[in-house]
Order: C-alpha cells, then sequence, then structure tokens
C-alpha cells in the first residue's frame, strides 16, 4: 500500500544515518564524550572534594536520659554534627541547606524505652525529617537512623522494636551547581546533535 511505502524507505534511511553518526569519531566526541567530560570537570571543582560532615540538627522535647544516651550514639558516628535546636529553627535551617536531616526526640520517649525493656508496648516514634528530593543524602541519613535505631532495639527489648524512625518530608531549596550543569550540558549536547 501507499502507506507502506515511505515506512520501507524510511528505516533504511534511519540505518544509514546511524551507520554514519557512529563512524564519524569527531561526531561521537562532540555529542558524547565532550559533555561527560564537562560534566565531571564542573562536578569536581565545585563540590569541594567528596568528604563533608553531615549535620544534622537535635531536638530533644524529651530531656530524659535515654534521649540524652541517643544523642551521644548518634554524635558517636563518624562524620556527624548534632546541633541541638528546636523543630521550627531545623526545619528553617534545613530549608535554606544548612543541614541534611532534622532528628526529633518526643517526649516521653525515656518512658517509652523504661516501660519496653519490661514488657512489649507499641513502639515509639522518632521523627526523621528529610528532602526525597536529594536521594543519596536521605539513603545516607536513613542508614545512620536504622544503625542507631537498631542497637537500641536490640539492647532494650528481643521481642519487637521499641523505637522506629517516622519520616516526614521537606522540600529544600538546597541546589547544587551540578543541578544547573547537567541539564545545561545535555541541552548543549542535544543542540549540537542537531546542528
Amino acid at each position: 500500500t501507499r502507506t507502506d511505502r515511505p515506512m520501507r524507505a524510511l528505516l533504511p534511511l534511519t540505518i544509514a544515518n546511524i551507520r554514519s553518526f557512529t563512524c564519524d569519531r569527531a561526531a561521537l566526541f562532540w555529542t558524547l564524550a565532550f559533555p561527560l567530560i564537562f560534566i565531571l570537570m564542573f562536578g569536581a571543582i565545585f563540590t569541594g572534594g567528596g568528604t563533608s560532615t553531615r549535620t544534622f540538627a537535635w531536638v530533644d522535647d524529651d530531656g530524659s536520659a535515654a534521649s540524652a544516651e541517643l544523642r551521644a550514639a548518634f554524635a558517636g558516628l563518624e562524620d556527624v554534627e548534632l546541633r541541638d535546636m528546636t523543630e521550627g529553627d531545623g526545619l528553617a535551617g534545613m530549608r535554606q541547606g544548612d543541614l541534611r536531616a532534622v532528628l526529633v526526640v518526643p517526649d516521653g520517649y525515656g518512658a517509652a524505652i523504661a516501660a519496653a525493656a519490661g514488657a512489649p508496648g507499641p513502639p515509639v516514634a522518632i521523627t526523621v525529617y528529610t528532602d526525597p528530593t536529594q536521594q543519596t543524602q536521605t539513603a545516607d541519613t536513613f542508614r545512620f537512623v536504622d544503625t542507631i535505631l537498631g542497637r537500641v532495639n536490640l539492647e532494650v527489648s528481643g521481642r519487637g522494636p521499641a523505637v522506629v524512625p517516622d519520616v516526614k518530608a521537606v522540600q529544600t531549596e538546597s541546589l547544587t551547581f551540578i543541578s544547573y550543569l547537567v541539564p545545561s550540558i545535555l541541552g548543549m549536547a542535544l543542540m549540537q546533535l542537531g546542528v
């Protein structure tokens, strides 16, 4: 039929164009390798290395010995800095990009931990505010929180969790240089490909 003829002609033409593009080393370099080199080079320049201190806001609404022990456990982790502040100040600092997460110990935490040591009951929830758009940092935060809360649950009660994380999302405004660079470089690569 008439509609099949253009499609039959288009497929060999497309294959021929792809073959000619892959044979052209200069086109491959400017379309694929050059943007990748740009991203890696500027990423290395503007990220300031790889190791940085993980700064969390610590909100202790309980003020018990158990919450102090929990704070000491978090503070003892490598590259972790805790800043004591209110929940509102912590969330404000997180939105500005100064903090990675906000950890809130609720009132009654110490009593719930003491009760869980004697008999199983409902777990107490530690509120953890994170930014789900920062996937790497959020996964890193969850790893720390799970490690510490796992130790607490192991020490207090082997029959069930005594303390669990209550995760809440906060949208931050912390955009890195890469957040601007990657879309720009990809756009440049598409433009080069179009030319």
